[in-house]
């Protein structure tokens, strides 16, 4: 994706500040994913969020050497309970570059359901990238 592109110092920086200014105004929130020595391995967030519509959208991104294992469809699960729970959310989108296979899987293994594709809906640099969304309503979630 994009945002993860950038692995310099200042970047990851601009990251945590702008993850703590969302934190504050209620716009968003980011959860470290930390392994058992206490290494930052992955993030899960719920970015965007609408208070007056009751909705958000989740991101995530995992350590290539960490993946398989189920350790983001836990942490998927886990913000889903706080942001339909804590948050009282009705609905949770997640956009999905359509050959991200691994993010589609995790999306499917937790019962997301497409709603379909956008076109172009993404900017790479130069470049315009379609995104399949995904969407898991509070009904579906506890049914």
């Amino acid at each position: 994706m994009p945002w993860a592109t950038d692995r310099r110092r200042q970047a990851t920086l601009e990251f945590v500040r702008a993850t703590r200014a969302q934190l504050a105004d209620g716009s968003g929130l980011q959860a470290a994913i930390v392994d058992g020595e206490g290494r930052i391995i992955g993030s899960v967030g719920l970015v965007e969020i609408r208070p007056r519509d009751r909705r958000a959208s989740i991101g995530y991104w995992l350590a290539a050497d960490r993946q398989g294992r189920g350790t983001m469809s836990e942490a998927v699960r886990a913000m889903l309970d706080h942001g339909f729970g804590a948050l009282e959310l009705n609905r949770i989108e997640l956009h999905v570059q359509p050959g991200n296979e691994a993010s589609r899987y995790v999306a499917q293994r937790l019962g997301f359901r497409e709603e379909g594709v956008q076109r172009q809906a993404q900017r790479f640099d130069d470049d315009y990238r379609d995104l399949v969304l995904y969407a898991m309503l509070a009904e579906d979630w506890y049914s």
